[in-house]
């Protein structure tokens, strides 16, 4: 039985602040293995008056987390770019980066509140710049 070589895929990530079908997408990144997971609290949580409660909630203080809108990871399956993900909306973004750079063949987009953008050394070999 033959194995044919994984098909390349594009893939738009979603800008967390602008959450519209016909707004272009934030980052495009090409997979030609493995998986990616997007995580973060811009689209379920509560709005309390003005302020905005995300529904991850940091487990060492039980409080939702604010700092991240979104984290996008890459990794070789499915369940290493969710986990991931998720542990990056919760982690300090230095922490966040520092634990990628841990991981092998791992790497991850982060999206703060401000809008910023922190990727890992690994990130831009699999994003699209046109």
């Amino acid at each position: 039985l033959l194995h044919a070589a994984p098909i390349p895929l594009i893939v738009g990530i979603e800008d967390p602040h602008r959450p519209y079908d016909n707004v272009a997408p934030l980052v495009r990144v090409r997979l030609d293995d493995g998986a990616l997971a997007t995580s973060g609290g811009a689209r379920r949580g509560w709005q309390i008056g003005d302020r905005w409660y995300s529904h991850v909630l940091d487990p060492r203080t039980g409080a939702p987390v604010d700092h991240v809108a979104s984290a996008s990871v890459i990794a070789p399956d499915a369940a290493t770019a969710d986990v991931v993900a998720t542990v990056l909306t919760v982690a300090p973004i230095d922490e966040g980066l520092a634990f990628v750079d841990g991981l092998d063949d791992v790497a991850c987009c982060i999206v703060t509140r401000d809008g910023a953008l922190h990727r890992d050394d690994r990130w831009p070999r699999h994003e699209l710049t046109s």
